[in-house]
């Protein structure tokens, strides 16, 4: 059986890594080249209808192919374009305000949607799944986030308690600490509860290939002055091999 997991590049025994190759998402990729992302700021504070704004830009940007939209966060989505030439221009003609709403648009890359390893977050937004109702109070919330290190603030949804899937809040950063499950003790009962942390990914470089290179580059270069003292060695045998004998 193949091993896909290794060992985390930080060593934290509560993190997965999984081994790719590139000719695994090949097809992916390929079909990643149509697409755009396009970020948007919408003060109204509405509900975000990707239906309506796909056909509004699709108008305004004068698309003969098809236009096929995913949300990937608020205010944030895939586009992908029928026609490669088409996604080539809309990006080339830059940021604009459609609609009364500036819309940023992109190539899509690898990188887009990661934070840079040295990008600093101070804060992050965390879901209390399953919290139960009976538990759902702003003074609990507040001794979460606390918790968490540091409670900022719910969203809407959670302080109306109109979704109630989950408890959203805003909480401060404490670098790697993202811990996965919340324990609420009552009397004699204990809820157990999940948290899931809204990180975006994180691009980092890879150490550990890193170092093999550079250990590849020094036993390269030993061997090179290896060679180098043995080619020596031998001319000096060379030599003393063709010295009259007195």
């Amino acid at each position: 059986m193949q091993k896909i997991a290794n060992r985390s590049l930080s060593g934290n025994p509560n993190v997965i890594a999984v081994k790719t190759k590139r000719e695994e998402s090949i097809g992916l990729l390929q079909k990643l080249e149509y697409c755009v992302v396009a970020s948007w700021k919408d003060s109204s504070g509405g509900e975000e209808d990707l239906e309506k704004l796909g056909q509004f830009w699709a108008k305004s940007w004068d698309l003969k192919g098809n236009l096929g939209l995913a949300k990937l966060e608020k205010e944030r989505a895939l586009l992908e374009f029928e026609n490669l030439e088409e996604a080539r221009r809309v990006v080339s003609s830059g940021n604009r305000v459609m609609g009364g709403i500036q819309v940023g648009v992109e190539h899509w890359s690898p990188r887009s949607g990661c934070w840079a390893e040295e990008e600093e977050r101070k804060e992050v937004w965390v879901k209390i799944v399953g919290l139960p109702i009976s538990l759902w109070s702003p003074e609990i919330l507040k001794r979460v986030g606390d918790e968490c290190a540091g409670f900022i603030t719910a969203d809407e949804q959670t302080k109306t308690m109109s979704e109630l899937q989950w408890a959203r809040i805003l909480v401060k950063s404490r670098g790697e600490f993202r811990p996965s499950v919340l324990e609420f003790e009552v009397e004699e009962e204990v809820y157990a509860v999940s948290l899931w942390w809204e990180y975006r990914s994180v691009l980092r470089r890879n150490r550990r290939q890193e170092a093999g290179h550079q250990s590849s580059e020094v036993r390269g270069e030993g061997a090179s002055r290896a060679e180098a003292a043995s080619d020596e060695g031998a001319g000096v045998c060379e030599a003393q091999d063709t010295e009259p004998v007195r």
